[in-house]
């Protein structure tokens, strides 16, 4: 996906995407940072791991979030 995104940046359209990583993920860090930058999305970094703490912290914002792309999307 990474190298889909940097040698097409155009490939995804306008497709509103999140992507997130927890602070305590450090073997998630780096790449997903390079695939957000790939992507040119922000990527939102939050304390802990992806365990269920973690998930059921955030729900909330994906849902917001693409509610919101659902919302507008053309």
């Amino acid at each position: 996906m990474i190298a889909a995104a940097t040698a097409n940046p155009g490939l995804y359209g306008h497709a509103q995407l999140w992507l997130d990583v927890g602070a305590q993920d450090p073997s998630f860090t780096t790449t997903d940072q390079q695939l957000a930058n790939a992507l040119h999305i922000h990527l939102h970094t939050w304390p802990g791991g992806h365990d269920f703490g973690y998930w059921n912290a955030h729900w909330s914002a994906y849902l917001a979030f693409y509610a919101h792309a659902f919302a507008t999307c053309r």
